[in-house]
Formats: C-alpha cells, structure tokens, sequence
C-alpha cells in the first residue's frame, strides 16, 4: 500500500507538472496492484479530459464514481457532463455533490478551483444561487482579498448580477480589478452594470491605444463606450467602437450574405414541409425567440410568473439535436447543407432527443421555456418535431433592433451573432429576419405568435393576457408585476428586466442618429 501511496503522489505532482504520460505510467502501476482504486480512475479521467478525450474521460469518472463517492470526482463527471450538453445530468450530479459535501467533513471537502469549477457549473444549469454559493467557499480559501485570482471575484460577480444583487457584483467587480488592472472584460462587465464606477474614460483610451489583442480591444471598446453613454456623448461612443468591431468582423472573415442564404434556404426548405403530420406530441416546450435585445427575456420573465412554467434558459439543445438528425459532417451547427437535409430527417426521433435532453428541466413545473433566440431559424423543423410547441416571435422597431444588436458585444465564439460588428450587416440581417418571420406567421400560424415589442411595452396588461391565451395557461393581473419574479436572469438584461414594465428603450436609436443615418445610406429602408 505505501507503494501505492508514493506512485500516487509522482501521479500527482507529474499531472501538476504536465508530464502527462509520466502520470499515467504511475496511475496504470496502481491499477495494476489494486483495480479498485478510485482516485487512479479519477486521475486518468483527468488527463483525459485534458486532452480532449471526452468519452474516454465519462468512462474513467464513472468508474471512480462506482468505487467510491467523493466530492471531486462530481465536479469532474459533471463538468464532463456539460461538455457534451446533458445539462440533466450536469445538474443531478452538481446537486449530488453539493448534497455530499453537506454530509462530510470540511476537510474532506472541495479545493478553491473545484469549488470555482463547481460554481461555473451551476451557472450554466441555470442554478445561479447555487453557484453563488460555490463561488463564496472558493473565496474563503484565501486568507485576504488581495490573493484571490481575479477570474473567481469576476465569476462572483457576474453570478450576484444575474441573481440580482447588484450592489455586490460591483464590489466583486471592483475587487477583480484591484487583483488585475488589465482585466478587460471585467472593465466592460463593470461598464454594463455600473458606468460610473472604476476606471476613468482617459485612462481605458490609453489602455486601448497600446492593445493589440482583437478581443481585448472588444472589451475595452465597448466599456468605453458605456462609460461615453453614461455622460450623453452617443455618437462619440459608436465612433469608439468602429474600428475595433472592423477588425473583429475582417478577422472573422463574416460575410452577411451567408447569412441572408440560410435564410433563404430555410424558406425554399421549409415551403416543400408544410402539411407533413409527423413528431412528438408533448406541450411542455415554449420556444421564445428573436434577434437579441427585442424581449425575449422579458417575455421568458413574464410567462415563468405562471406556477406550472419554468424557464430552462438558453438551450442549444434543438440545433444540436437537428444538426445530429441531419447526419451532415459539416462543423458548422447551421449551414445549407444542414438546411437541405431537413427533406429527409426523422421528426419524431428529433422531438424525442430534444425532450430526452431537456424535459427533466422543468421539474418540478410541467412545461418549461427555452429562450435560446437564435431558435427562429429553426420555426418551421420545431413544428415539425414538436407539433405541439408553442414559439412566441419577437419584433422590435427596425432601427433600435440595429443600434441594440451593434452596441452588445456577445460572445465571441458564438458564430450566429457576427453581422453584429457592422451596422450596414446589422440592417441587413434584420431585413432577412422579418422577410422570415413574415412567412412562419403564416405558415405557422397555429405555433406562432408574433408579438411586436413596442406593443408589448405600451399595452402590457392586453398583450400579456393574448400571450397567456396563446400558451394555454390561465392569467393572473400581478403577473405583471416583474418585480415578483426573484428567478435569476443570465443575460444582457439582467438589470433591465428586474424593473416595472415600461417603454423607456422606445426609439432609443435617435441617440445615435447621425451614425445610424450616415451607415445606412446604402440600405434600403424597410416597409
């Protein structure tokens, strides 16, 4: 046994180390002494997940997981777990753990980065508070502010913005910064939620100035610009932001017309499936979708008032799940050829995969939202999987819709959204967008319903009853009251969406007209 002892610990300082097939030369030499040894199987499931072999690496966790049951290897199965979007079982297995840690020791418990890793996961389950939770053990490791690394105050902070706690993620915020100066994104995500507070406007020009990291730029840009906003200088916050969102898209090498393609496609695909009767009948799914920053969230806010609807999140469970049933080897999720192949896929096996990955997520309530807004390319294979679905469409004023989608900056590895860093492709891409909705209006009309964000915001107490109507739940006057809703919001609008309904956002784009008008030259107005 001290044999063992010793070549675990070589395992352990190799893996620390990096000298990974050091490690695992000790970790087979235990296995070969004593099979049943768990924290082998953990280890090796670590080195496999390190380098990428995700299958490999569910396999070695669970192995460890059946030998014996410590709070680690939970970290890791369920971090593996989201790796391949079970978001289910990422969640089970993240609640298990922090149910055994209950039951343990403290020294038997968690280090700082598990507990980090911990709360990331939670986040991204869509289980904020108790990732905040996870976050504030991982900062009880350290014995003053000053040690803790910036990334955990930045992941505290954006975890006490979602949940509301607005007051505290400035301070996390703040401290992240005073731990890194050159934090970027912490410097936009402060920007978002509190313009006034850190760094001067003077000070991040000059930072931006000796950037020369793209992504960097991004960040520094657009909490400059929020910073701008904050003091009335709008058109001097969209010339900030021009250069840097350029470089970005030419980078990229984004071209809208690709995107105006799949749209077309889907309309060319989706007129040879009307009338075809097929799927999984279950009326548990609400699709909300939309370009971004025309209300989804506050719709999702507004029908998660219900007792029996719950939201998911943003799921990309459908156009997984499609893009599987398309057995098209391309790496893009969307493509054309992934379009085309929708003449041929199996709609019943599409609705059961996507309600297997996702079902479970509205327990305890029986239906559940799927807010994930880039699901509007998918109307038309939703009603076809999911006959039953009900998929509410959001339309905002054409030019608050293009200023909006341009001053957000999303996330960078997420392809759907990169017409946002040019104007002229934010107006071109809305133009494709409601020449598509105008069409699954009408071919759809059973599962859609279109509902115009001014309308909304003008009209609350109608157009909430229309949209209870249209979902089949019964209507209660202090759904409307948002600031009953205490649910944690993980988007751009987690402020925003926390206040009275109101139309203060209405014909925002005014502030930035001259830009606006001066980009849009070119385009054509329309109708």
């Amino acid at each position: 046994m001290s044999d063992i002892k010793q070549l675990y610990e070589q395992a352990e300082q190799a893996l620390r180390n990096k000298a990974y097939q050091q490690a695992h030369h000790c970790l087979l030499r235990i296995l070969q002494q004593d099979r049943h040894y768990a924290d082998a199987y953990y280890l090796l499931a670590t080195i496999a997940t390190e380098h990428n072999n995700v299958r490999k690496g569910l396999e070695l966790i669970q192995k460890a997981r059946t030998l014996q049951n410590r709070p680690c290897y939970g970290v890791l199965s369920a971090k593996l777990q989201l790796s391949v979007l079970n978001h289910v079982a990422a969640r089970q297995i993240a609640e298990q753990t922090l149910n055994l840690i209950q039951a343990m020791p403290a020294s038997s418990s968690l280090t700082a980065q598990q507990w980090d890793d911990l709360g990331v996961i939670f986040n991204q389950v869509g289980k904020q508070r108790m990732a905040l939770r996870c976050f504030h053990s991982a900062i009880d490791f350290y014995d003053c502010q000053h040690s803790v690394p910036w990334q955990l105050h930045n992941h505290l902070g954006a975890t006490q913005k979602y949940c509301g706690e607005f007051t505290a993620a400035k301070d996390s915020y703040l401290r992240a910064l005073d731990c890194n100066p050159d934090a970027y994104e912490v410097h936009w995500a402060l920007s978002a939620l509190a313009p006034e507070a850190g760094e001067t406007i003077e000070y991040l020009k000059l930072k931006l100035a000796g950037c020369h990291n793209p992504d960097q730029q991004l960040f520094l840009a657009h909490a400059i610009a929020r910073k701008l906003e904050h003091k009335g200088h709008f058109e001097e916050a969209m010339a900030i932001l021009a250069q840097p969102k350029l470089a970005k898209k030419t980078r990229l090498g984004y071209r809208v017309d690709d995107d105006i393609k799949l749209f077309d496609t889907s309309k060319a695909v989706s007129e040879n499936l009307v009338g075809q009767v097929s799927g999984t009948v279950d009326d548990a799914p609400i699709f909300i979708v939309g370009m971004p920053r025309t209300g989804t969230t506050l719709v999702e806010r507004l029908l998660s008032q219900a007792p029996q609807v719950i939201s998911a999140g943003e799921l990309p469970h459908f156009a997984l799940a499609f893009k599987q049933q398309s057995h098209v080897p391309s790496p893009a999720i969307l493509d054309t050829d992934t379009i085309l192949a929708a003449n041929h896929i199996d709609w019943t096996a599409l609705g059961r995969t996507y309600l297997a990955k996702t079902r479970e997520l509205a327990s305890p309530a029986k239906r559940f939202i799927d807010k994930m807004p880039i699901n509007f390319f998918y109307i038309s294979y939703i009603t076809r999987a999911l006959p039953n679905a009900k998929i509410i469409c959001l339309d905002r004023d054409y030019k608050d819709t293009i200023v909006s989608n341009y001053r957000q900056l999303f996330a960078g590895d997420f392809a759907f959204y990169n017409y946002s860093y040019d104007l002229v492709d934010c107006a071109l891409y809305h133009q494709a967008y409601q020449k598509w909705l105008d069409y699954c209006e009408q071919a759809f009309a059973g599962n859609v319903y279109r509902l115009k964000y001014e309308t909304l915001v003008n009209y609350p107490e109608q157009q909430a009853k229309a949209l209870f109507d249209f979902i089949g739940e019964p209507w209660q006057p202090d759904y409307l009251d948002l600031r009953l809703n205490s649910t944690p919001v993980a988007t751009a609008s987690a402020a925003q969406v926390r206040e009275a309904i109101n139309n203060r956002s209405v014909g925002s784009w005014r502030r930035y007209q001259h830009t606006l008008n001066v980009a849009l030259q070119s385009v054509s107005t329309p109708r």
